[in-house]
């Protein structure tokens, strides 16, 4: 099976700094097949026979263990995200905005998150809870400034989820 992987919390602001190609060797290294890298964000396309649960426990394993950080992975089948870019709720994109799907391997994350934000005010952005994903469009140079923005850093919500702009996921599924 072809998959997605999307690490937690690498690269971003000097914190758990892992190098593309070291990922890609080291997921090799664990077993997967035809490992791709895409940006510095911790971006992965592999082949697996293991189901997505067995093969999330064994990336973060292997991440810890290579990288020395507690290693958190969200896996999604190839089509799954092909799916996930497919129902963006929002028709094509605009210089205006910036589109994200939040992914978590915990829906009721998102669903929790869906209903948090929904109570928050807000301006321009816009939150959809998708089957797959939580959608959110925010103005562009706005996406840290607002409230929901705030809302998804919490702890508890930010060690389960992690977030992608619908640009990354298109070229992962091309």
């Amino acid at each position: 099976m072809q998959y997605a992987i999307f690490l937690r919390g690498v690269n971003v602001g000097g914190a758990n700094k892992v190098g593309m190609p070291d990922l890609g060797l080291c997921l090799s290294s664990a077993g997967l097949r035809d490992v791709k890298t895409y940006l510095q964000s911790g971006n992965v396309t592999g082949v697996s026979d293991l189901p997505a649960g067995e093969l999330q426990e064994l990336v973060e394993a292997a991440l810890s263990l290579r990288f020395g950080y507690e290693a958190h992975v969200v896996i999604h089948m190839i089509a799954e995200v092909g799916r996930i870019v497919g129902n963006w709720p929002w028709g094509d994109r605009t210089d205006a905005t910036h589109r994200y799907a939040i992914l978590s391997s915990d829906r009721s994350v998102l669903e929790s998150m869906a209903a948090g934000g929904g109570a928050l005010p807000g301006g321009d952005e816009r939150l959809q809870l998708g089957q797959l994903a939580l959608y959110w469009e925010v103005p562009r140079g706005l996406t840290l400034a607002t409230a929901l923005s705030k809302h998804f850093a919490k702890r508890r919500i930010a060690l389960a989820t992690t977030m992608r702009n619908l640009n990354t996921l298109e070229r992962m599924i091309q």
